[in-house]
């Protein structure tokens, strides 16, 4: 009874320790943006999103944008939420469709 006991708060800290839908990084070709970086860094490093979603303009409250990367066939889709034109976080919308997005600024 008691390694059951120790098996359950082992299992339910895993849980809490790792967020399975956000991420602070996402990667494009040879680059990475990280959690905080700007909307014009992650154009420099990969490129024009495949969609721009703009969920509130900025005239009431802060401006947020969803920017989404199809990675293809083989990989995901992923949406980067910028919050006042800085990254805040990196969540994954199902697979991807096609060709690849993701393969950074300069080799597109």
């Amino acid at each position: 009874m008691k390694a059951l006991i120790v098996t359950v708060i082992f299992l339910l800290s895993l849980a809490y320790a790792s967020p399975a839908s956000a991420s602070d990084t996402f990667r494009c070709g040879p680059e990475i943006v990280a959690r905080g970086e700007t909307t014009i860094e992650t154009l420099f490093s990969c490129g024009d999103p495949s969609f721009r979603e703009i969920l509130n303009p900025g005239f009431a409250g802060p401006r947020v944008e969803n920017w989404f990367y199809n990675c293809g066939s083989g990989g995901f889709l992923h949406v980067l939420r910028f919050v006042e034109g800085r990254l805040q976080d990196v969540k994954t919308a199902g697979y991807g469709r096609g060709q690849s997005e993701c393969i950074g600024a300069l080799h597109r």
